[in-house]
């Protein structure tokens, strides 16, 4: 797993970054550098990011059957719904 505590405040950088991108934005686009570098194709990179965004899509339902309060999920809520929304323009 990797950066499974997501910060809401997307202007902080990141101490865990992909390739040394710090910023949301730069790690998702170095996530297809990345998968490169791991010999993945383009397509099978593309069905992996497919099946983590489907499986992240379903983070309010996990946090909230795991007793999250509801106040904070909503501090997410931004930062996962845009991480998701990019990751799933990359394999489209």
């Amino acid at each position: 797993m990797f950066d499974v505590n997501p910060n809401p405040d997307l202007s902080r950088q990141r101490v865990t970054g992909i390739l040394g991108m710090a910023s949301a934005e730069a790690e998702v686009s170095a996530l297809q550098d990345f998968a490169s570098m791991c010999r993945l194709s383009k397509g099978q990179a593309n069905e992996i990011i497919s099946r983590v965004v489907c499986a992240v899509g379903e983070w309010r339902t996990a946090a909230s059957s795991n007793g999250i309060p509801a106040s904070e999920l909503s501090l997410f809520e931004f930062v996962i719904g845009r991480q998701l929304a990019a990751l799933a323009a990359l394999t489209n």
